[in-house]
C-alpha cells in the first residue's frame, strides 16, 4: 500500500508538472464512462460503507481516457480521505447535449464557504481536525481543475460543512 501510494504521489508531481508547462497531451478516444469509473473505485469497493453508480451501461463518449481517469480517481479518493465514519460515494454521468456530464457525491466533511473559493489552488488543504491525519499534498483537486480546464470543460462544487461535497465535471464532447 504504502509504494502504491508513492507511485501516485509521484505521478500527481509529474502530471501536476506537464499542466504547469502547458505539455500535457491530450489524446481523445472513444471511452465506457461506467467501465472506468468501476475501475477507479474498484481501490476502494471494500472501504464504502455506500457506492452508487448511476451510469447507463451504454453511455461512450470521446474523452481524454488517462485525463478522465486521473480526474476520477482523486475526486474518489478524497471522498474516501475525507469522509468520517460512514464513507458514502455517489457518482451519476449522463450526456448533457454533446457534452458528457459526471457528478461525484460524496457525504463527507465538506467545506465551508470561504474553503470553497480555495478548494483548487494548489497545496491548499482544508484546515479540519480530519485533514491533519489525511495523507496529501493539496495537489489532487489542483490537478482536477487543470485537467477539466485542459480538455475544454468546466468543474463546479457544492458543499456543505458536515454535510459533503458534489463536484459536477462537463467535458465537451468532439470526434475522436
Amino acid at each position: 500500500r504504502s509504494n502504491q501510494r508513492l507511485g501516485s504521489l509521484a505521478e500527481q508531481f509529474l502530471t501536476f508538472s506537464r499542466l504547469e508547462r502547458g505539455v500535457l497531451a491530450i489524446e481523445r478516444e472513444d471511452v465506457s464512462i461506467r467501465s472506468l469509473v468501476e475501475e477507479a473505485l474498484a481501490t476502494y469497493s471494500n472501504t464504502f460503507d455506500h457506492q452508487r453508480i448511476d451510469i447507463p451501461d451504454s453511455l461512450v463518449a470521446s474523452v481524454d481516457r488517462e485525463g478522465l481517469t486521473s480526474i476520477v480517481g482523486n475526486l474518489v479518493e478524497n471522498a474516501w480521505k475525507y469522509s468520517t465514519d460512514e464513507k458514502w460515494i455517489e457518482i451519476r454521468a449522463n450526456r448533457v447535449g454533446e457534452a458528457l456530464q459526471l457528478e461525484i457525491e460524496d457525504h463527507g466533511i465538506g467545506l465551508e464557504a470561504a474553503q470553497r473559493r480555495k478548494v483548487f489552488r494548489q497545496f491548499w488543504r482544508a484546515e479540519s481536525g480530519l485533514d491533519r491525519k489525511v495523507d496529501g499534498l493539496g495537489l489532487g483537486l489542483t490537478i482536477v481543475s487543470r485537467l477539466v480546464e485542459a480538455n475544454g470543460g468546466q468543474i463546479k462544487l457544492q458543499s456543505e460543512a458536515d454535510r459533503g461535497s458534489t463536484f459536477q465535471i462537463t467535458l465537451p464532447e468532439t470526434e475522436s
